[in-house]
């Protein structure tokens, strides 16, 4: 079987041990402690790639300033997300109330494409519920879902939460 593949070129630096035994180790990671290593082989970053581009203050990480600095910057997507998600909290409806979590959220997720986030019971809110919690009738559910539509087949209370 022939392989073809198309990446750029990898670099590393290799060190090397010989133990008492006359056995050769090597690494690519710069060793630590009181072994004698040495660097055999040195691999620079090509000149002028982003591997070879100055740093920030600290090795390996990359300092970019912002080029926004104004406070719409923080809501430019808000209508977006809104657009996409909502919480509503709707009750348990009869035919869940004695199931379990887990079997709850999977059936939510599978016909109507919403999340199980919390449950609120005597007046209490319990967010991500763990998948052996039961679920009882009187409780409500917070739900993130794309539309009401998608609640329909659960309540026709299913109101947006603020």
């Amino acid at each position: 079987m022939l392989v073809l593949g198309l990446s750029g070129a990898v670099t590393a630096d290799v060190y090397s041990y010989t133990d008492a035994d006359g056995v050769i180790h090597f690494t690519n990671k710069k060793p630590t402690g009181g072994a004698a290593w040495k660097k055999v082989l040195i691999s620079e970053p090509e000149k002028g790639s982003k591997a070879s581009a100055p740093r920030g203050s600290c090795e390996r990480c990359d300092k970019v300033g912002a080029s926004d600095f104004s406070p719409e910057r923080f809501h430019r997507y808000d209508a977006y997300i809104l657009e996409a998600s909502e919480l509503y909290r709707i009750p348990v409806p009869e035919r869940m109330a004695g199931r379990r979590v887990l079997e709850v959220a999977a059936s939510l997720l599978q016909f109507n494409d919403a999340t199980l986030l919390a449950v609120a019971r005597n007046g209490s809110v319990l967010a991500n519920p763990g998948a052996q919690f039961m679920l009882e009738s009187g409780d409500e559910m917070v739900l993130m879902a794309e539309s009401m539509e998608r609640l329909a087949s659960l309540s026709d209370a299913a109101t947006p939460q603020t």
